[in-house]
């Protein structure tokens, strides 16, 4: 698996001299995730924030043509890990 770990918010580092270095990055809710499991799978239990809220997965798929297992969108780039 590549990242399976959601960053925690604070400032974008990059690498180098980054166009984009100290921009915020901003909390990624289990709401915001996509997860992708088999039919017959139960999802994986959505951790308690301890927010005292309830919270759900954004989306759960049962897409075998694909090799990833959860994908969100970054706030910095938006692109979709």
């Amino acid at each position: 698996m590549g990242n399976f770990r959601v960053e925690p918010p604070g400032l974008f580092r990059g690498r180098g001299a980054h166009p984009k270095m100290g921009k915020l990055k901003g909390r990624i809710w289990p709401e915001d995730i996509t997860i992708n499991v088999g039919e017959k799978a139960k999802p994986p239990p959505v951790p308690d924030l301890g927010d005292g809220k309830v919270h759900k997965w954004g989306e759960v798929l049962h897409d075998n043509t694909v090799t990833w297992l959860a994908k969100w969108v970054d706030t910095v780039n938006g692109e979709t890990k």
